[in-house]
């Protein structure tokens, strides 16, 4: 494909300074680091059109794993060079959710047209000698001015990749996997069900957790968690393009198929860069023997790649003797993943009836512990009780396996969402960390309790390895969003919540267009109005027009939550105190607390209720609340 032509003022720079690092401005020659001029290339390669956040991430940084913070940092430096204003933009445009756009006309190089800059996008006088000189080119001059760039470009990709090798090292950036281990890193994808009858999906799907499970146990292979991996179920994908969403270049893919009572598990692990296999097997066993077989398919794996599955993970805390709990426990987590009111009810009951079958599965017994804690944190059952079943049955998984981490992290979570035992709730919290390193649910856990004590930094690290653990975890990727956001840099927190708004409709447009707002852009409500949590539409919805000094929509708004929401008492006073009205939202927090809100846990970090810490009140609530002031 022929590359796509430059645009004038740019190639115009090149004949002032073939080095392609600067750039005319205001009639002086501007330095721009080699990332920031690819950029600008980038953009101009397709002027008017947008491009995406990560077509940039790929042209821009292609050796080296960033986050979508780099591309909205490397444009604000490009804005703050050019003078460009991000609210009234002349050259780049934010499109919400999708990218960045050049905004000003561009004049392209041809044979036929000399090189001129176009002076309609006002952009600061350019008029150097240098330039004007350029602009009024002889055929011989044309044709100096198109070699000159020609070799500028080659240049400038050349500066490019010493600058991305020497720089990357020195500011902590990750190389790639496909550039520093590529026989180190492996996504699992979903088991496919080939059952006649189709009836085997939970258990294909049980197989491909066991399988990662047991992968990530290896401690120098990186592998995509479960939800980063089901994210793919289903979807047109190929092998390539999810190796690259999930930065691996081994794929690991199989199918279940049961007939009578013969199983045939198939698997094969294929190089997404070159769609060799690497390895391959069938196995014909007794759906008794399912265990083994998923313990052999992970050390083959681990043989094929050279790497060694660790003796420890042959004691698997999934293991019990009776292959029906075990299947039972696999169909509890199968229903459990669509986290509905009657899929969830419908868990927890194979749940039971696998602890019937072996009352030791300690597994089972952490599992039931969660769904209960899920239960009452969705307002699906009471508080009292589901508690105390959660509670009683995290502390039976732990009494049967204390080194099982999920029973830690159960117990753990009752003891902060129903307790608000914050000390306690670390403490076990850190223990299931210290089982299980890379358990993206505990980390996620774990940064939601420092964000109930206002630490902040602490939360922002533990979502950040939750998200390096599983890329495409909606509950990481919120966490670490709302998390930079509260630490103060919502510029790092918009670009997360675009990448969330791509996996999932819930709450990421919301946040994203109440920052959008904070920002100055009105197009942010149209992004609020696309939430599904309809309590939390009406809170952001009240909260932007009041920014936006549209009083009667945002009492319209408050009034609405008000009446159909009475419940929820922490986003009323969020709403309230964000307006100004203090009084109010203090009252409201009283309820919440005496209601015992969850969502008043994150009392010290909301967004909210960021005004309130400097009243003596906030002060009284925390120490009610046994929080750190």
């Amino acid at each position: 494909m022929a590359p796509p032509k430059r645009p004038a003022f740019l190639i115009a720079a090149w004949c002032v300074n073939p080095s392609a690092d600067e750039i005319s401005q205001a009639g002086k020659v501007v330095k721009l680091e080699p990332r920031l001029m690819e950029l600008m290339l980038s953009l101009a390669a397709r002027p008017g059109e947008v491009v995406s956040h990560q077509t940039l991430l790929d042209e821009v940084w292609p050796d080296v794993v960033v986050t979508p913070d780099s591309v909205y940092q490397a444009v604000g430096a490009l804005r703050r060079i050019l003078g460009d204003d991000s609210k009234d933009p002349t050259y780049i445009a934010s499109v919400p959710r999708r990218g960045y756009r050049l905004v000003a006309p561009v004049t392209t190089l041809s044979a036929e047209a000399p090189l001129i800059l176009d002076r309609s996008v006002g952009l600061p006088d350019q008029s150097t000698p240098e330039i004007a000189k350029a602009a009024r080119p002889t055929s011989m001059r044309r044709l100096l001015v198109t070699l000159i760039a020609m070799v500028a470009a080659v240049l400038l990709a050349v500066t490019l990749r010493m600058w991305v090798h020497t720089h990357a090292a020195a500011a902590g950036v990750v190389a790639s996997p496909s550039a520093a281990a590529p026989d180190r890193s492996i996504a699992v994808l979903p088991f496919l069900d080939m059952s006649e009858t189709k009836d085997q999906e939970y258990f294909a799907d049980g197989m491909t957790e066991a399988i990662i499970d047991l992968l990530t146990k290896i401690p120098e292979l990186r592998v995509p968690a479960g939800t980063s991996s089901f994210y793919f179920k289903g979807k047109a994908a190929n092998v390539s393009d999810i190796a690259r969403e999930l930065k691996v270049v081994n794929i690991l893919e199989g199918s279940v198929r049961k007939s009578g009572t013969r199983l045939r598990v198939t698997a094969q692990l294929i190089r997404a860069d070159n769609g060799y296999h690497v390895w391959s097997e069938t196995y014909d066993r007794s759906p008794d023997d399912i265990i083994e077989v998923q313990d052999e398919i992970a050390a083959q794996v681990a043989q094929a790649m050279q790497l060694r599955l660790l003796d420890s993970t042959k004691a698997q805390p999934r293991a019990t003797p009776n292959p029906q709990a075990y299947s039972l426990l696999l169909q509890g987590r199968f229903f459990g993943r669509r986290n509905n009111q009657q899929d969830r009810e419908r868990s927890i009951d194979l749940y039971r009836r696998a602890i019937e079958i072996d009352p030791s599965y300690a597994l089972a017994w952490a599992w039931l512990s969660t769904g209960y804690t899920v239960q009452v944190l969705s307002a699906w059952i009471s508080p009292a009780p589901g508690y105390a079943h959660a509670r009683e049955a995290a502390q039976r998984a732990i009494a049967l396996d204390p080194n099982l981490a999920d029973s830690h992290g159960a117990l753990g979570q009752v003891l902060e969402v129903c307790d608000w035992d914050w000390a306690e709730a670390k403490k076990e919290y850190q223990r299931a960390l210290a089982l299980d390193p890379r358990n993206v649910r505990i980390l996620n856990l774990s940064g939601h309790l420092a964000m109930d004590e206002g630490r902040v930094e602490d939360a922002i690290r533990l979502y950040r390895a939750a998200t390096l653990s599983d890329p495409l975890s909606p509950g990481a990727q919120g966490g670490l969003a709302y998390s930079l956001w509260a630490s103060g840099h919502p510029a790092e927190a918009e670009p997360v919540y675009t990448q969330l708004a791509a996996l999932t409709q819930s709450d990421a447009p919301a946040w994203l267009g109440l920052l959008m707002i904070e920002r100055g852009e009105e197009g942010g409500l149209e992004e609020i109005d696309r939430e599904r949590n309809e309590a939390v539409r009406l809170m952001l919805l009240s909260m932007a027009n009041h920014r936006l000094a549209r009083q009667i929509q945002s009492d319209q708004a408050l009034a609405e939550l008000i009446k159909r929401y009475p419940n929820s008492a922490t986003r009323i006073a969020q709403t309230l105190a964000y307006r100004g009205e203090v009084d109010e939202a203090f009252k409201w927090a009283e309820k919440a607390y005496a209601a015992h809100d969850k969502d008043l846990l994150w009392l010290k970090v909301h967004v909210g209720l960021r005004d309130l810490p400097r009243d003596a009140r906030f002060v009284a609530l925390l120490r009610k609340m046994s929080l750190p002031e």
